[in-house]
C-alpha cells in the first residue's frame, strides 16, 4: 500500500510542470477516444483520468500550503493556471457532454447516475451550450480568477512573515506564558538576534494580544496584523486592494455570462439554501438573536476594565480583558489547562477517541516519506486490521506554511476501470505551537477542537464507501453542508472521559483535574455572543459583497463591510482596520458567497450531536449509523437526506442557538 503514497523528497520543481502536462495530455486522448461509447465506459474514463491527475497534483498543492518556497510558488501558478486551462476546455467540450447526456441511466448503478449528474450540473455551470466567444472569455476569466487568488494567498503569507519586531528586554513581555516566550527566543536565535522576536504567526500573535501586559505591544501586534496585505502595512508590495476588485468583479461578470443574476445565484446551485433569500433570512434570525447577548457581554468586559484602570476598551484591549476576566469568574486561565495537554498525548488519545467510536485503529508509519520532519503518516486500520486509508497529520506552524488549520484531500478514494481500488489518503493540517528547547509542544484547549474539527473533515473523506472519485468523501457535498462532519467531532473534546485520555501534566504527570474540567464546563459558552457575532459579521459582509453587482474602489469593499458591522456588530474596530485584505476564506479559499456555511453547517452538527447527548457519547448504534449513513455516503445523496436517514426525523434549526447557551 505505501508504494501509491507520494514521495516528497522526490517532487522536483524542475519536473512538475512536465509530469503535469503529460498527465494532461494523455487524460485528453483517452476521453476523446472513449467519446463515442456514450455509456459507462465513458463516465469511467473520465473519472479514471482526472484522479490521477487529482493524486499527482494533490500532494505539490499540500507542500506549496505547508512548506512553500519562492520557486515552489511559482512552478504551483503555473501548474494552476495549466489545470484552469484543462478544466475549462473539458467543461466546454460539447461532443463530450451530449455524449455524457445521451447515457442510458437505466444501465446505472445509484453512485454511477449520482455520478453522471455533477458531470453534466458542471458542464451546465461552465457554459457548455453558450457560443464560443463568451466560451472564450469563460475561459479567460477562470485562468485569471485562479491567478489572483493563488496570489491572494500569497500576499497574506509573505505579508505576515515580513512583520518581525525585536525585543530585548523580557519585561515588556511580561505576562507572556514560558511557552510563548520560548518561542519568541526561538524566533529571535532563527533571526540571529539577541532576545527576543516577536511575529504575526498566530501562536504568538494571539499569545500577545492574549496574556502581554504591554498595552502598547498589544496595539502594535493588532495594528500590524489587522493591516496584513493592505496598503497600510510597512510591506505595501503584498497589497492585496487592487486583486479583491478584480477577483469580484470576475466573479460577477462570470455569473452573469453563465445566465445568472448575480454570483451568489450561481455559487447556491452547489449548496444546501435554495436562493439568495434563504440565507439572509438564516442570518438575519441569528444577528436578532444574537446581537442582545453580545452587547451585553461587551458591557460587561467594559465594567470589568474599567474597574482595572481602562477608560476607553479598544479591539486590541478584548482578548486579554476577556483572558482576565474569564480567570477571575472561573478561577482557571487558557495556559494553566495547557500544561496538561502535550501535543503527542493529545494526539494519541483523540485518535484512541475516534478509535473507540469508529471501530478504528490509527498507526504511526515509521520512516514515512513526508514534506517534513515533524510530518507523521497513520495507516487508518479497521479492527479486523485492513487497511482503509492514510492520514498525513502537520501540527505545527514553520516558515513557508499557510495560516489557519485545514483539512486538504491527498488521494480519492476510486475504483478504477481495472478493478484496483485506490484507498482514499487525507492531509490534517494546523499551526500549533512547536516544541521549544525547554518544553514540549502544549497545546490550549482551543487548539483541542481544532483538531477534532479537521479530523471530523478527514474521516468523512477516509470513511467514504463510494467507488468513484467525483462522489466519494467530501467530493460534490453541498459546501454549506461539508463542515457538519467537523464541528459534529468537536463535541467530544467537551467530555471529560475523553479529556482525561488526552491529558498528563508535564511536570506532575496527572490527568486532568475534575475541578479544572468542571470550571472549564462553566466557562464554555463565555462571550459566545461576541464570538457568534464576529462570525455573523464574515457572512454578512461575505454574502452582500458578492450580491454587489459592480465594486469599482476599495471603498465600495469597505462600505459593504460597514454595513455589516453596522447589522451585527458590537465592537468597533479603528478605521485602519483592513480585515478583508486578508480574509482568504472568501478570496483565495472556497467560501466566496458562502461563509454562512459555517454556521448553517453548525446547525445541523448541533442537531445531529442531540441524539448522542439523549443517549451517551459512545452510543455503537448511533455512531455506526452515522458512519454509515453520513461519513460513508459521500455525495451519492443530497445531505438533507443523509441527515434524515441518520435523524430518522425532520433537523430542528433552534438546536444551534442551544448549543451555544443562547
Amino acid at each position: 500500500m505505501l508504494e501509491i503514497l507520494p514521495k516528497f523528497s522526490e517532487l522536483k520543481t524542475q519536473t512538475l510542470e512536465e509530469t503535469l502536462n503529460t498527465l494532461i495530455k494523455s487524460a485528453k486522448t483517452e476521453i476523446e477516444k472513449a467519446i463515442p461509447q456514450k455509456d459507462l465506459g465513458l463516465l469511467q474514463t473520465i473519472e479514471d483520468k482526472q484522479e490521477m491527475i487529482n493524486r499527482y497534483f494533490a500532494p505539490i498543492s499540500a507542500l506549496n500550503a505547508g512548506k512553500s518556497s519562492p520557486e515552489l510558488s511559482a512552478v504551483y501558478q503555473h501548474c494552476l493556471t495549466t489545470l484552469s486551462h484543462f478544466g475549462t476546455e473539458l467543461l466546454h467540450h460539447r461532443d463530450l457532454f451530449e455524449a455524457l447526456a445521451s447515457i442510458d441511466e437505466n444501465t446505472l448503478n445509484e453512485t454511477e447516475k449520482a455520478c453522471l449528474a455533477y458531470h453534466l450540473r458542471d458542464f451546465k455551470l461552465e457554459g457548455v451550450n453558450l457560443d464560443q466567444g463568451t466560451q472564450a472569455r469563460l475561459k479567460v476569466i477562470n485562468e485569471r480568477l485562479a491567478t489572483l487568488c493563488h496570489q491572494f494567498e500569497e500576499n497574506v503569507r509573505l505579508s505576515t512573515e515580513a512583520f518581525c519586531l525585536h525585543i530585548e528586554s523580557k519585561e515588556k513581555l511580561s505576562g507572556l506564558p514560558a511557552s510563548s516566550l520560548a518561542l519568541c527566543a526561538e524566533f529571535a536565535k532563527q533571526q540571529g538576534k539577541p532576545g527576543y522576536c516577536v511575529s504575526l504567526d498566530f501562536p504568538i500573535y494571539y499569545a500577545i494580544m492574549q496574556f502581554a501586559d504591554n498595552r502598547e505591544l498589544r496595539k502594535t501586534l493588532y495594528d500590524a496584523y489587522s493591516t496584513r496585505a493592505s496598503n497600510l502595512s510597512a510591506h505595501k508590495d503584498h497589497d492585496n486592494g487592487s486583486l479583491m476588485i478584480e477577483i469580484l468583479n470576475l466573479r460577477q461578470e462570470m455569473a452573469r455570462l453563465l445566465g445568472f443574476k448575480d454570483y451568489p445565484e450561481y455559487s447556491l446551485k452547489t449548496k444546501m439554501a435554495k436562493d439568495a433569500d434563504e440565507v439572509l433570512s438564516f442570518l438575519t434570525r441569528l444577528c436578532k438573536a444574537v446581537k442582545p447577548k453580545a452587547q451585553e457581554e461587551l458591557e460587561t468586559l467594559k465594567v470589568f476594565a474599567k474597574k482595572h484602570g481602562l477608560e476607553t476598551l479598544e479591539a486590541h484591549d478584548i482578548p486579554y480583558y476577556a483572558e482576565k476576566l474569564k480567570q477571575s469568574r472561573f478561577s482557571f486561565s487558557s495556559e494553566e489547562v495547557r500544561q496538561y495537554f502535550p501535543a503527542q498525548k493529545v494526539v494519541k488519545g483523540v485518535f484512541k477517541t475516534v478509535g473507540r467510536l469508529f471501530a478504528l485503529d490509527f498507526q504511526a508509519v515509521e520512516h514515512a516519506d513526508c514534506m517534513d520532519e515533524s510530518v507523521t503518516l497513520y495507516e487508518v486500520k479497521s479492527l479486523s486490521s485492513e487497511t482503509l486509508a492514510f492520514l498525513y497529520v502537520d501540527l505545527y506552524t514553520r516558515q513557508g506554511k499557510r495560516q489557519g488549520a485545514w483539512m486538504a484531500e491527498c488521494h480519492n478514494r476510486h475504483v478504477f476501470s481495472d478493478g484496483s481500488l485506490q484507498k482514499p489518503v487525507a492531509f490534517l493540517n494546523c499551526n500549533f505551537n512547536p516544541a521549544s528547547n525547554k518544553t514540549p509542544a502544549l497545546l490550549t484547549h482551543d487548539d483541542i477542537t481544532t483538531l477534532f474539527h479537521e479530523l471530523g473533515h478527514c474521516l468523512h473523506h477516509l470513511l467514504t464507501e463510494v467507488n468513484l472519485a467525483s462522489v466519494s468523501g467530501i467530493n460534490n457535498v453541498a459546501w454549506d453542508a461539508v463542515e457538519l462532519p467537523s464541528q459534529f467531532l468537536e463535541n467530544w473534546a467537551w467530555d471529560f472521559t475523553v479529556l482525561t485520555e488526552l491529558a498528563e501534566h508535564i511536570e506532575t504527570g496527572e490527568s486532568l483535574p475534575q475541578t479544572l474540567f468542571e470550571k472549564m464546563q462553566a466557562a464554555k459558552h463565555f462571550n459566545n455572543g461576541l464570538f457568534l457575532a464576529r462570525q455573523l459579521e464574515f457572512a454578512c459582509f461575505d454574502f452582500n459583497l458578492h450580491l454587489q453587482q459592480s465594486i469599482k474602489t476599495e471603498a465600495d469593499i469597505q462600505a459593504v463591510l460597514d454595513d455589516a458591522r453596522a447589522s451585527i456588530a458590537v465592537v468597533k474596530p479603528p478605521e485602519t482596520n483592513r480585515f478583508q485584505n486578508s480574509f482568504s476564506h472568501i478570496f483565495a479559499g472556497g467560501y466566496a458567497a458562502a461563509y454562512y456555511s459555517y454556521l448553517w453547517a453548525e446547525a445541523l452538527s448541533a442537531d445531529a450531536f442531540s441524539l448522542f447527548e439523549e443517549s451517551d457519547l459512545f452510543n455503537k448504534t448511533l455512531s455506526q449509523r452515522y458512519r454509515k449513513t453520513i461519513l460513508a455516503q459521500g455525495a451519492v445523496k443530497p445531505m438533507s437526506e443523509l441527515l434524515k436517514a441518520y435523524l430518522q426525523r425532520e433537523t430542528k434549526p433552534e438546536a444551534l442557538l442551544k448549543a451555544y447557551g443562547l
